[in-house]
């Protein structure tokens, strides 16, 4: 789409025009489709992506105004899609290998394991109440074992920009978590 294209579109689209919308779907679509497919391999998962980030796009078109450059605004959302599901993937590999080296998975443990899904499940629906930038700053550090100058480097941040998402979405998850966040973090330590 070019930057005249979206010139028309976009305030239309903030005043909730749904054929400017369904205009912006028809010229991103395929685009960030290639994009997600390149990257997940999966033609469902691919779609799932690209409808979340058009969903996304619908409910902060107000806030598109502001955008010059859509396409690049799209994939960065799109990035932040595949980003969460390598991570929930990541998650799950570790959990699952781990579970197969110690042989976790008796009988016995069914409890445990519904136990841990239920609060790795409210763990999930928590980070997604926090925008984009923060849970994917969240998962970085904590899920991937980044450093704050590695997650910085990696998404053009500062430092201390990056210190003050950790610190929100800490903040956040322990006030609607509280004591649960400590018990999955301890089972997440004995899983790793």
């Amino acid at each position: 789409m070019s930057f005249e294209e979206w010139e028309n579109l976009r305030t239309k689209l903030s005043d909730g025009d749904r054929s400017a919308f369904e205009n912006l779907y028809n010229s991103l679509w395929s685009k960030l489709y290639s994009i997600a497919f390149n990257y997940v391999r999966e033609r469902e998962t691919s779609e799932e992506m690209v409808q979340e980030t058009f969903v996304k796009l619908w409910l902060k078109r107000k806030d598109l105004v502001r955008v010059n450059d859509i396409m690049g605004f799209a994939v960065r959302t799109l990035q932040f899609k595949v980003f969460d599901y390598f991570d929930s993937k990541a998650i799950e590999e570790r959990y699952l290998s781990r579970a197969m080296k110690t042989s976790v998975l008796h009988v016995d443990d069914t409890n445990q394991q519904v136990e841990y899904d239920e609060m790795l499940s409210r763990l999930n629906d928590e980070l997604e109440k926090l925008p984009d930038t923060t849970r994917t700053i969240f998962r970085l550090s904590r899920f991937n074992h980044f450093t704050n100058e590695e997650i910085a480097s990696n998404l053009s941040l500062s430092v201390k920009t990056v210190e003050y998402h950790i610190t929100q979405s800490l903040k956040h998850l322990r006030l609607r978590l509280g004591d649960l966040l400590s018990l999955l973090v301890g089972l997440w330590l004995l899983i790793r």
